[in-house]
């Protein structure tokens, strides 16, 4: 006995084996929940200082790691001495025009290389997550360069060899949705660089209101009499200051163009004047030297604008005519809440169950369920599916939202918890297994972080198995699939939502419900009345308090659309005549990309690379845009620098969190430091190793 008290491994062993003598049922749950009954030997004390050291010098080297590999700074960078220095900016001008559903953001602004040697530049700008770069122009000195949209590896080729040269070049690379780079060669000592950005951002009617938001953090946030133009405190430079707030320009205009007749139009967090005109509305911020309060420019900016409801849906139609085709879009928007019905409703929930929702985002996903079912009403039906590797449903078929029914859900939520694999198929194919109820709209919310490989069979599945059932999908945690989510909700003609904090759930959901509840707009068709290349090829439903975007690619000249649909349950169908009034270019721009982002969709339902990545090149090429497989490049055909000169090569700055200076990010966990940290993390593993190799032998 004494044996195996000091052994537990063959413990253990016993154990397990008395287990299947005497209740062999038991043990097979067991081992099919992979539930082993395990006893372990406490740890000495010499183990637990040897645990303790462990942890906090590898929280250590974690806090090193997300030091050095935070967001990058916004704004231009120059580098000397390989020191990465911020640039001042002198003015910031920012224009946008907003039409229909789309904006125009141009930006302005002034930078200053203070040092004097040659550098190369690089700049950072903040992007909506829906914005598309089209345009770059830069200023230096004299001299003017235009960005040109190339193919990616030869305009890094032109770029790098511009550079070699001595001449003054730049390249443009979208890094992610939400930032893009530019790096700029050859800048000469004590010259003042002029960027313009423009780039084409979708606006949005979500829960009843547009929002047009722009990042305004690229302007470094200004204190009078402040001197923080550096992170380097010990550079000579350090004791140069920055101008004081009340010395930098920032001027903000925005030109609203619009057929509705508004009822709010309002600046979240900032002073503005607004001026009617006759095609809607001018807005520029307030004079600060006339209201005696100054604009901050360390905050986004964000202009808020609502519609006066009407009885019927609205529509307005933009088009555009070019060498290359004719080009429309159609911005619907729904009617007052009041003449819409809420339909009885079969809703099923399907929630993930699965380990990578372990912790935090199970909890968040009982909450966000919990908050679904309390707003049935006793009219509709509801089940409840969750998964993991496998999938199992409350109800055999949806039952009706008694207080019964009810109950018995909220007992079983409670119960959840995260484990086994991801498996979304068999929980959708359940979901659909019953025929829908010609009385009750079918609607299936998708609780899940998304964490899921096979993204091209799930989205085949939809699109060949939903019929008229619509997919919600709620995606849940700090970083979902948030592409993923997004995707599956166009292809059930619904919507997304992202819950990324617990204190997010309620609102959340609440806003969901109140929006899928009344369907403004059911099996919406669109005809043109000539051929049309339509994106998106799938048209969603429109509901409450939300937007209905098309653009399309006609044959000839449009003189109408005809918009048509079920409102209420009862058909329904419109005719909007066509005016090219107040149209740009950017119609086709926006259409363009579009249909960008439908090939890359494409490939996930079986297009090969090779041809998604030549049709995407062929679209960006023609018609301007940044893309995967694109850049902007610009290159001055004489030489500013002789190549015998040294130039100093730019680095990526980081960011830390919060704002931090960047001082720490360079010197306080440097590569040194965290050599040393992981040298001494690996003594330590490798005395836990030893010691356990001691207690065995014991």
């Amino acid at each position: 006995m004494q044996h195996y008290l000091s052994n537990p491994e063959i413990l253990n062993k016993r154990l397990n084996d008395l287990l299947n003598h005497y209740d062999p049922e038991l043990a097979r749950e067991f081992r099919s929940k992979n539930i082993q009954i395990n006893i372990r030997r406490r740890l000495r004390w010499q183990d637990r200082y040897l645990l303790i050291l462990f942890s906090i010098l590898f929280s250590l080297m974690l806090l090193a790691s997300a030091t050095a590999n935070a967001d990058e700074t916004w704004g231009m960078q120059f580098t000397r001495n390989d020191q990465l220095i911020d640039a001042v900016a002198l003015n910031t001008t920012i224009e946008v025009e907003v039409i229909g559903s789309q904006a125009r953001v141009e930006v302005f602004q002034q930078f200053h290389n203070q040092s004097d040697q040659w550098v190369e530049a690089s700049y950072r700008f903040p992007l909506p997550d829906n914005a598309a770069v089209d345009q770059l122009k830069i200023k230096v000195g004299g001299r003017t360069l235009i960005g040109e949209i190339q193919e990616k590896q030869q305009a890094e080729k032109n770029y790098q060899q511009a550079k070699q040269n001595g001449q003054l070049t730049s390249l443009v690379k979208q890094e992610k949705a939400n930032q893009f780079h530019t790096r700029l060669a050859n800048i000469g000592p004590d010259e003042v660089i002029t960027v313009k950005i423009g780039f084409l951002q979708a606006v949005r009617l979500i829960d009843g209101e547009f929002r047009l938001r722009l990042p305004m953090t690229f302007t470094p946030p200004y204190q009078p009499g402040t001197a923080a133009e550096i992170y380097n405190p010990t550079s000579e430079l350090a004791s140069r200051k920055l101008p004081a707030a009340s010395e930098h320009k920032l001027m903000l205009s925005v030109n609203l163009l619009t057929n509705f007749e508004l009822t709010n139009l309002n600046s979240s967090y900032h002073a503005i004047n607004v001026h009617e005109t006759s095609h809607g509305y001018y807005i520029i911020l307030e004079d600060p030297t006339q209201s005696g309060r100054m604009q901050h420019t360390d905050r986004d900016f964000e202009l808020v604008w609502s519609l006066q409801p009407q009885d019927q849906p609205a529509a307005s139609v933009l088009t555009w005519e070019d060498d290359d085709g004719f080009y429309a879009q159609l911005q619907l928007v729904p009617p007052r809440n009041e003449v819409l019905d809420e339909r009885p409703r079969e809703v099923i929930f399907i929630i993930d169950t699965s380990g990578s929702m372990a912790g935090v985002p199970m909890r968040q996903a009982r909450q966000a369920l919990a908050v679904g079912l309390e707003q049935l009403r006793p009219e509709d039906r509801f089940n409840i599916i969750r998964f993991s590797s496998d999938a199992d449903s409350l109800f055999n078929s949806p039952a009706t939202a008694t207080d019964k029914a009810l109950r018995f859900a909220r007992t079983v939520v409670k119960d959840l918890h995260a484990d086994g694999g991801t498996n979304m198929r068999p929980a959708l194919e359940l979901a659909l297994k019953n025929p829908p109820n010609d009385d009750h709209l079918r609607q299936i919310i998708f609780i899940t972080d998304g964490a899921v490989g096979n993204e091209s069979e799930i989205f085949q599945f939809l699109y060949e198995q939903l019929d008229n059932t619509r997919l919600f999908t709620v995606a849940i945690g700090a970083a979902p699939n948030n592409w993923f989510m997004r995707k599956a909700a166009e292809a059930g003609r619904g919507s997304y939502t992202h819950i990324g904090k617990l204190d997010e759930i309620a609102e959340r959901m609440n806003l969901l419900w109140q929006r899928i509840s009344q369907p403004a707009l059911e099996d919406v068709c669109i005809d043109w009345g000539q051929q049309a290349e339509m994106y998106p090829a799938v048209v969603p439903d429109l509901y409450a308090g939300d937007s209905l975007f098309v653009t399309a690619r006609l044959d000839g000249p449009a003189t109408e659309v005809t918009i048509c649909g079920q409102l209420n349950g009862v058909g329904w169908e419109y005719t909007q005549p066509v005016s090219g009034k107040h149209a740009n270019a950017d119609i086709a721009r926006l259409w363009a990309r579009n249909k960008i982002e439908t090939i890359g969709d494409n490939q996930l339902l079986g297009l090969p690379f090779i041809d998604a990545r030549e049709q995407i090149l062929d679209v960006a090429l023609q018609y301007g845009l940044l893309s995967q497989f694109t850049a902007l490049v610009a290159v001055d055909p004489e030489p500013v620098r002789s190549p015998t000169e040294a130039i100093s090569k730019s680095k990526v700055a980081s960011l830390m969190p919060n704002k931090m200076s960047l001082q720490l990010a360079q010197g306080a966990l440097g590569w040194q430091l965290q050599l040393l940290l992981g040298l001494i993390s690996l003594l330590v593993a490798g005395g836990m190793f030893w010691r356990s190799g001691i207690q065995k032998d014991d």
